[in-house]
């Protein structure tokens, strides 16, 4: 299930692919990345994977570093933030975050993301 999520909202990107569509370097990329401002799945072998959602036509989707930063302080691995971002959640009335994002409401998508996971929450 894990990659199925992966390839949905148009697969993803490699680090390479990403700093060209965001006009910047690869370096800035890996750095994004390790800062927790950009989603990425560790492959292995120095592989990561961007999920294509998260990039627009102006670059990267509103809300998303700030939710990303809700997932990390509840310690959430990469691919425990995807699953959150691409499933209906409870908070959201059983919407999407990634949707939710889309439409720019994203207090709701933080609030969801900061009860992710834990005892009673969805």
């Amino acid at each position: 299930r894990q990659f199925e999520l992966l390839a949905e909202e148009g697969g993803a990107l490699g680090a390479q692919e990403v700093a060209d569509l965001l006009g910047i370097s690869r370096q800035a990329v890996d750095l994004r990345r390790a800062n927790g401002k950009l989603l990425a799945i560790d492959l292995g072998t120095r592989k990561n994977l961007y999920p294509h959602w998260q990039f627009t036509d102006e670059g990267i989707l509103a809300g998303l570093e700030e939710t990303l930063a809700a997932l990390r302080a509840g310690k959430h691995s990469p691919w425990a933030c995807l699953r959150f971002f691409l499933t209906g959640n409870l908070r959201l009335n059983g919407g999407r975050p990634l949707d939710r994002l889309r439409r720019g409401e994203i207090a709701p998508v933080l609030s969801a993301a900061e009860t992710f996971d834990t005892h009673g929450a969805a």
